[in-house]
Protein backbone atom coordinates (compact mmCIF):
# COMPACT_ATOMS: atom_id res chain seq x y z
CA UNK A 1 0.00 0.00 0.00
CA UNK A 2 1.38 3.42 -0.91
CA UNK A 3 1.14 6.69 1.02
CA UNK A 4 -2.01 7.69 -0.92
CA UNK A 5 -3.88 4.55 0.16
CA UNK A 6 -3.57 2.78 -3.20
CA UNK A 7 -3.06 -0.95 -3.06
CA UNK A 8 -1.70 -3.36 -5.68
CA UNK A 9 -1.92 -7.10 -5.26
CA UNK A 10 -0.24 -9.61 -7.55
CA UNK A 11 -2.67 -12.39 -6.66
CA UNK A 12 -6.37 -12.71 -6.00
CA UNK A 13 -8.56 -10.83 -3.53
CA UNK A 14 -11.55 -12.53 -1.95
CA UNK A 15 -14.07 -10.43 -0.04
CA UNK A 16 -17.63 -10.79 1.18
CA UNK A 17 -18.63 -7.24 0.31
CA UNK A 18 -17.21 -4.22 -1.50
CA UNK A 19 -18.07 -0.76 -0.20
CA UNK A 20 -17.62 2.10 -2.65
CA UNK A 21 -17.19 5.68 -1.47
CA UNK A 22 -19.96 7.77 -3.06
CA UNK A 23 -19.35 10.94 -1.03
CA UNK A 24 -18.13 13.08 -3.95
CA UNK A 25 -20.82 13.27 -6.62
CA UNK A 26 -18.46 14.15 -9.50
CA UNK A 27 -16.07 11.26 -8.75
CA UNK A 28 -18.53 8.39 -8.34
CA UNK A 29 -17.65 5.06 -9.94
CA UNK A 30 -21.07 3.58 -9.16
CA UNK A 31 -24.55 5.05 -9.24
CA UNK A 32 -28.10 5.15 -10.48
CA UNK A 33 -29.82 6.95 -13.34
CA UNK A 34 -33.27 6.99 -14.90
CA UNK A 35 -34.18 6.65 -18.56
CA UNK A 36 -37.46 8.50 -18.62
CA UNK A 37 -40.52 7.10 -20.37
CA UNK A 38 -40.39 7.65 -24.12
CA UNK A 39 -36.59 8.13 -24.18
CA UNK A 40 -33.86 5.67 -25.14
CA UNK A 41 -30.84 7.12 -23.34
CA UNK A 42 -29.49 9.00 -20.37
CA UNK A 43 -26.09 10.62 -19.83
CA UNK A 44 -24.10 10.23 -16.62
CA UNK A 45 -21.29 12.65 -15.74
CA UNK A 46 -18.33 11.42 -13.66
CA UNK A 47 -14.61 12.04 -13.32
CA UNK A 48 -14.01 8.34 -12.54
CA UNK A 49 -13.52 7.31 -16.19
CA UNK A 50 -10.08 6.38 -17.50
CA UNK A 51 -8.90 4.97 -20.86
CA UNK A 52 -9.03 1.51 -19.21
CA UNK A 53 -12.59 1.82 -17.87
CA UNK A 54 -15.23 -0.87 -18.30
CA UNK A 55 -18.82 0.21 -17.66
CA UNK A 56 -21.41 -2.29 -16.46
CA UNK A 57 -25.14 -1.45 -16.49
CA UNK A 58 -28.32 -3.19 -15.38
CA UNK A 59 -31.97 -2.14 -15.30
CA UNK A 60 -34.99 -2.74 -13.11
CA UNK A 61 -37.01 -4.01 -16.10
CA UNK A 62 -36.12 -6.60 -18.74
CA UNK A 63 -34.64 -4.64 -21.65
CA UNK A 64 -31.67 -4.59 -24.00
CA UNK A 65 -29.25 -2.12 -22.43
CA UNK A 66 -25.71 -0.96 -23.01
CA UNK A 67 -23.28 1.83 -22.24
CA UNK A 68 -20.89 3.92 -24.32
CA UNK A 69 -18.10 6.14 -23.04
CA UNK A 70 -18.83 9.38 -24.89
CA UNK A 71 -15.87 11.40 -23.59
CA UNK A 72 -13.55 11.40 -20.54
CA UNK A 73 -16.39 12.52 -18.23
CA UNK A 74 -19.57 11.11 -19.83
CA UNK A 75 -21.23 7.70 -20.02
CA UNK A 76 -24.24 7.33 -22.29
CA UNK A 77 -26.57 4.52 -21.22
CA UNK A 78 -28.86 3.31 -24.01
CA UNK A 79 -31.81 1.00 -24.46
CA UNK A 80 -32.93 -0.41 -27.81
CA UNK A 81 -36.61 0.62 -27.67
CA UNK A 82 -38.59 3.37 -25.97
CA UNK A 83 -40.49 2.24 -22.91
CA UNK A 84 -43.84 3.51 -21.63
CA UNK A 85 -42.47 3.65 -18.08
CA UNK A 86 -39.28 5.05 -16.55
CA UNK A 87 -36.41 2.56 -16.40
CA UNK A 88 -34.13 2.71 -13.37
CA UNK A 89 -30.53 1.94 -14.26
CA UNK A 90 -27.56 0.96 -12.08
CA UNK A 91 -24.06 1.62 -13.43
CA UNK A 92 -20.58 0.65 -12.27
CA UNK A 93 -17.15 1.61 -13.58
CA UNK A 94 -14.24 -0.81 -13.17
CA UNK A 95 -10.71 0.18 -14.21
Amino acid sequence: MDTKGNMRVAGEITVKKINIDESQESEKSVGRAVITAGKTEVEVKTNALTPKSHVFVSSDKPTEIGAVIEDPETIKILIKKQNQEDIKVNWWIVN
